[in-house]
């Protein structure tokens, strides 16, 4: 099983699918699944797809799951084993996030194939555009996917750590509008959307709000010449909670002070916001959570139930009524030129995809 994880890994890295561009990894993936006797649909948007696969089997089918784009491109990278790691040398991404997922996803399949074994009835989505926004997962209706339960493979740590919690997310956009004049002229006839933004970046509470809320200004734009008083400011953030409602209510709040300080120094403001996806929790009676248990339990692993603080394609299969945890692939450093996985993750996490999908784990 470790050649055929790692050597698939490997091929996958060196397809480049950044968000929107996931088109040749997407066909490769389609003709591995079809090998293992999957019905595979495409489901086409934004110009791009999902893959929503299906194999009858026993019983009501499971999920399972992971992203096809990557956070940036990895173009030209390079493939460095060693130490038990697979790593770069340090000029791109990895791209384990999410292709550890998987990897691991078609090497556990193909391997209770290749034994003969029974199979549960079993639904496979390699989504698109995670990475900008969950797009691909919101756009999967859930009779598409028809599963119990399911589990989505995009965590970092070591395999038996499973998110069972995690946030909401509403992102908004203001745009602070003042009026321009010249600064060395006549700047008591203009409005400094600057200044206002000030005011109103001050008047926020940001950061850790409670022990489950935080809040945040990541982006800000606004004038250009030295000269000129500033007429338009664009802010960008986000609220994040384990409690929706406390989503919700501070980010109206938020639109009030913007609201409120835009008025009060002459200027004015449009304020939009978006609810990026609700929050989870699964508690460990839940068959989905006892499942995963029992079949970690069998490999020698221990299940480790943790709360994250991000979003993930999990929020949306839950928001669909679909109940889903998030389980750990063994990435480290996602994001970064510094990402890796180890090999023994790669092949614990195919072994517990191999466990998950066979009739009798789940006779048992």
């Amino acid at each position: 099983m470790e050649n055929d994880v790692v050597n698939l890994f490997k091929d996958l890295v060196n397809i480049d699918s950044p968000s929107f561009k996931e088109g040749e990894l997407a066909k490769i993936l389609t003709s591995k699944l079809e090998e293992l006797n999957f019905k595979v649909e495409l489901e086409e948007h934004e110009g791009t797809v999902n893959i929503i696969a299906k194999r009858n089997g026993e019983g009501e089918p499971i999920l399972l799951s992971s992203h096809m784009d990557t956070v940036l491109s990895n173009k030209g990278v390079k493939i460095i084993e060693e130490k038990g790691q697979i790593k770069t040398d340090g000029n791109t991404i990895l791209g384990a996030d999410d292709k550890a997922g998987i990897a691991a996803i078609l090497t556990g399949i193909k391997h209770a194939v290749s034994k003969n074994k029974d199979l549960i009835s079993l639904v496979v989505v390699f989504t698109y555009g995670e990475e900008v926004g969950l797009n691909g997962a919101k756009r999967v209706e859930k009779d598409r996917i028809g599963a119990k339960y399911g589990y989505v493979f995009d965590s970092g740590g070591d395999v038996g750590i499973a998110i069972n919690k995690a946030p909401s997310e509403i992102d908004f956009t203001a745009e602070i509008i003042g009026k321009e004049a010249h600064s060395g002229v006549n700047p008591e006839d203009g409005v400094d959307a600057i200044k206002i933004a000030g005011h109103i970046i001050s008047a926020l509470d940001l950061g850790k709000i409670d022990e489950e809320t935080t809040a945040n200004i990541g982006v800000i734009k606004g004038g250009e010449m030295t000269n000129v008083i500033c007429p338009l400011v664009e802010l960008k953030g986000e609220v994040r909670s384990h409690d929706f409602s406390k989503t919700k209510k501070i980010a109206q709040e938020f639109k009030e002070v913007f609201d409120k300080n835009a008025q009060k120094y002459g200027g004015k403001v449009e304020f939009k916001k978006e609810i990026a996806y609700k929050d989870f929790y699964l508690d460990k009676e839940q068959e989905v959570v006892k499942y995963l248990e029992r079949n970690l339990r069998e490999l020698g692993r221990k299940l480790e139930l943790k709360s994250r603080g991000g979003g993930s394609d999990a929020n949306v299969f839950n928001e669909k009524g679909i109940p889903t945890l998030n389980l750990a692939v063994g990435m480290t450093n996602g994001h970064t030129t510094e990402e890796f996985v180890t090999v023994e993750n790669l092949v614990m996490a195919s072994k517990l995809v191999e466990k998950l999908v066979e009739k009798e784990s789940r006779s048992g």
